[in-house]
């Protein structure tokens, strides 16, 4: 709803505009407004990394345009202005009601589990410095997603799993992950490890609350660092 609201908000405008000038008139800043929207739309349509931000960046180049086009359009006086003037002021209305509500709802559903995926503790962070000077960038580390989204950033380290949009069949690796983080089978778990040439194992407490059940049950697996949060195996 935000989203088509939006975008009515901003083509809305310069049709009527158009329609109530009759002839559009183009001023310089309008002809390089809309070179730029231009080339903004022919790249985002083209096989880039960046196509997708340019998208987003689109809204910046019309939203120029429609205020242009909101001064020009109520320079005219009439009922059509006056109903123009209130479908916008209703739109923006149920926008900002819309917006409200997410975020009512995303603050009520928000919980410890969430917060942690974007900020990393005091212990995970030494965890991962130890592991930078500790570990040869080649190494190959698995961890759980949230953790293995930090790890290229800051020990420097290849990880099995790690940001969904840089990781190679994401969806199946995630379920293998977390597959070999419960499992028990330590023949199976130790031929995973060997097959995909992963050298260290983090072990976060906070999503893996039974640190001990889980050293038994890989002994073939050492202790290499410890704190209150992070254990790190080799």
């Amino acid at each position: 709803p935000s989203f088509l609201i939006g975008w009515a908000g901003l083509i809305i405008p310069i049709l009527l505009a158009i329609i109530m000038k009759k002839r559009l008139i183009l001023t310089r800043f309008d002809k390089m407004m809309l070179i730029f929207l231009i080339l903004g739309i022919v790249a985002a349509v083209t096989p880039t990394n960046v196509a997708r931000r340019m998208v987003l960046a689109l809204p910046v180049f019309l939203a120029l345009f429609t205020t242009q086009s909101l001064l020009l359009f109520f320079k005219k006086k009439g009922n059509l202005t006056k109903l123009v003037l209130i479908t916008l002021v209703i739109l923006a209305c149920l926008d900002g009601f819309y917006l409200y509500s997410r975020a009512l709802n995303y603050q009520k559903n928000l919980n410890a589990s969430e917060l942690i995926n974007y900020y990393l503790s005091n212990e995970e962070v030494e965890a991962l410095r130890w592991l930078e000077k500790n570990s040869l960038p080649y190494d190959g580390v698995l961890a759980t997603y949230r953790l293995g989204n930090f790890i290229p950033a800051i020990s420097g380290n290849k990880v099995f799993l790690g940001h969904w949009c840089a990781s190679g069949n994401f969806n199946e690796n995630n379920k293998l992950v977390n597959k070999f983080f419960q499992s028990l089978d330590k023949e199976g778990s130790k031929a995973f490890l060997e097959k995909n040439n992963i050298e260290w194992v983090i072990l976060d407490s906070k999503e893996n609350t039974n640190v001990v059940a889980f050293t038994d049950s890989h002994p073939y697996l050492e202790v290499e660092f410890r704190n209150d949060e992070i254990t790190i195996f080799r």
